[in-house]
C-alpha cells in the first residue's frame, strides 16, 4: 500500500519504498492502486484492498462461467463456491499484494488456453490469451507466463502430442513475451539505469529462483506437499478422490470415465504442471499457489459432483 501510496504522489515506472527504489516487481500493480488513489480522493485502505478484491470477484466469475460451458452448470457453481471458500483465495484476496491480479490474468489465459488447444480458438481468443500473459508479466513479472506455458507442456504430456498445443502458437508467443520483457526492460532502464535493469532481471528473477539470498521465504521442494492440502482446505475430500488413480483410466472399451474428461485433463494438467515449477523454485510461499486454484477448483468441482 505505501508502495502504491508513493507511486501516486510521484508516478514513475520504478516503484520506491520509503523513497528507495524497490525494483522486485513491474510496475502494472502500483499503476493500478495508484490510479484508485487519485479516483478515490486519496490513499485509503478501501481502495487499496479494492484491487485483490475486483480481481478476486473477476476471476470467480470466469471459473463458474468456463465449468458452466465446459463442464455443467452444477460443476460451475460447486467450484466458484469451492475457490471462494479455500483458505488460501480467503485469506489472499483480503490483502494489499498483486497475487490476485496474477491470478485473474492467469486464469483468461489458461481459459483461452482451453479454447485453442481444443480447436474452438478465434482470432480474438488468441489475442486473449497474449493479452493476458502479457498483463500477468506486467503485474509479476517472467513468473505468469512461464506458469502458464509449464502448465500447457505438462498437458502436451498427458495428452502424448504436442499438437493441440501447437494451436496457441507458441513461436508467436515467444516473440511477444521477450517484445514485452524488453519494453519493461528499456522503460526501467530509461527510469533508473542499467543496474536496475540488472536487479529486475536478475536478482528477483534468476536469483530468486535458484537461491534466494534476500527474501527470507527459501523452502525445501516438496514444501508445496503440504501447503496445497492447507490452501483448498476445506475440500480435502474431493482433492482426495482427485488424487486415486482409477479416476484417471480409460475405461476397458476405451471410453473416458467422465463426460467432462477433456476439461479434467486440461486442468488436472495444467495444476500440477504449475505446482511442479512452483516446487522447483527455492522461493515458495502458499501465496504463490493463487493462479494454480482456478483450475484445480474446476477438476474438484467436477469430482465432487460426479
Amino acid at each position: 500500500a505505501e508502495i502504491s501510496r508513493e507511486m501516486w504522489l510521484a508516478p514513475s515506472v520504478v516503484p520506491s519504498l520509503n523513497d528507495t527504489a524497490f525494483i522486485e516487481k513491474p510496475p502494472l500493480y502500483y499503476w493500478t492502486v495508484a490510479g484508485l488513489f487519485a479516483l478515490t480522493g486519496g490513499q485509503s485502505a478501501t481502495a487499496a484492498r479494492s484491487v485483490s478484491g475486483a480481481a478476486a470477484m473477476l476471476t470467480l466469475l470466469l471459473v463458474f462461467l468456463w465449468g458452466r460451458r465446459d463442464f455443467s452448470p452444477a460443476v460451475g457453481l460447486v467450484a466458484a463456491v469451492g475457490l471462494a471458500t479455500s483458505v488460501q483465495f480467503m485469506i489472499s484476496t483480503h490483502w494489499i499484494v498483486m497475487d490476485p491480479l496474477l491470478m485473474l490474468f492467469t486464469t483468461i489465459a489458461v481459459w483461452a488456453g482451453f479454447e485453442l488447444v481444443e480447436g474452438r480458438g478465434r482470432p480474438r481468443t488468441l489475442f486473449a490469451f497474449y493479452a493476458a500473459l502479457t498483463l500477468a508479466l506486467w503485474t509479476k513479472g517472467l513468473i505468469g507466463p512461464v506458469l502458464v506455458a509449464v502448465g500447457l507442456l505438462a498437458y502436451a504430456a498427458a495428452r502424448r502430442s504436442l499438437a493441440p498445443v501447437w494451436r496457441v502458437r507458441p513461436f508467436l508467443g515467444m516473440g511477444v513475451m521477450v517484445a514485452m520483457t524488453g519494453v519493461i526492460a528499456a522503460l526501467i532502464y530509461a527510469d533508473a539505469g542499467i543496474a536496475a535493469v540488472r536487479e529486475w532481471l536478475w536478482v528477483n528473477h534468476v536469483q530468486r529462483f535458484v537461491h534466494p539470498t534476500y527474501t527470507g521465504h527459501d523452502q525445501p521442494f516438496y514444501y508445496y506437499l503440504s501447503a496445497l492440502p492447507i490452501a483448498v482446505f476445506p475440500w480435502w475430500s474431493p482433492l482426495a478422490s482427485t488424487l486415486r488413480p482409477s479416476r484417471w483410466r480409460l475405461t476397458p472399451g476405451g471410453a473416458p470415465p467422465s463426460p467432462w474428461h477433456a476439461a479434467r485433463v486440461y486442468t488436472g494438467a495444467l495444476a500440477l504442471g504449475m505446482v511442479l515449477l512452483l516446487s522447483a523454485s527455492s522461493t515458495k510461499r502458499g501465496l504463490y499457489l493463487l493462479p494454480v486454484l482456478p483450475p484445480l477448483f474446476l477438476l474438484l468441482g467436477a469430482e465432487a459432483v460426479e
